[in-house]
């Protein structure tokens, strides 16, 4: 339809770079958009050509277009590996989680892409005895986190949430995404031990009810959604 909207509105003489960059930029939504992507992209998408011919026409060093390239990947490489982009909780999802940390004994809490390293930081000032870990794999993020946290005791461990074994601690923590949830409660169902919390930030595991939903009076994220597993016999056997 976009792509559709846009032949009829071109020339039928003279066309320009212009012309033909909107004509791309709708081609590449409507493949998008066959190719079951989010309805989110189709404005990127119709808007990358466009924007690229417009960039290509300033008089602008080269190294700022290469900064442009790289400082995203730096930032926001998570999109591109696990579906993730980068979400910062607010103060209330960080008192919400704080409700289901114990101060009285030493809980291991990790958080999945964790940013820059914030909700870390938080659970080490208020759960002192807590036993904290983050991973992330944006790089600038992951740097900023380490240096956050290089007097809290935490560990900030670069590379994939994926490859992280979530069988040893208490408390997983996870604001991702709705694309990555169910492949987050495959992994969490496989080696979460019984007891253990699964706690996500804003988005729900589709098809699976949580055991708690803790609002949250914030601009940004809307709950909690808290998951008490069974351990991976139980699930082994309901599958």
């Amino acid at each position: 339809m976009i792509t559709a909207a846009l032949l009829f509105s071109l020339p039928l003489s003279d066309e320009t770079p212009m012309h033909w960059a909107w004509l791309f930029g709708a081609i590449a939504a409507t493949l998008g958009w066959s190719y079951g992507l989010p309805p989110w992209w189709a404005p990127i998408l119709v808007l990358f050509a466009p924007a690229a011919l417009l960039a290509s026409s300033l008089e602008v060093s080269p190294l700022v277009w290469l900064a442009a390239a790289v400082l995203p990947w730096l930032v926001f490489r998570g999109v591109i590996r696990d579906r993730v982009p980068l979400f910062l909780s607010d103060r209330p999802a960080i008192d919400g989680l704080l409700t289901l940390v114990s101060d009285r004994y030493p809980v291991s809490v990790v958080d999945l892409g964790c940013g820059t390293g914030g909700v870390l930081l938080a659970l080490r000032e208020a759960r002192p005895i807590a036993r904290l870990k983050g991973v992330e794999n944006a790089p600038l993020t992951w740097l900023l986190a380490r240096i956050r946290l290089r007097d809290a005791a935490v560990t900030v461990r670069y590379g994939s949430i994926w490859e992280e074994a979530l069988d040893h601690h208490d408390v997983v923590y996870a604001y991702l995404s709705p694309a990555a949830m169910p492949q987050l409660w495959d992994k969490a169902s496989r080696e979460m031990r019984a007891g253990s919390l699964l706690v996500s930030n804003s988005f729900a595991i589709p098809g699976i009810e949580p055991d708690r939903v803790l609002p949250l009076d914030s601009g940004f994220a809307t709950e909690l959604y808290v998951w008490t597993m069974r351990g991976p016999d139980a699930y082994d056997a309901a599958r």
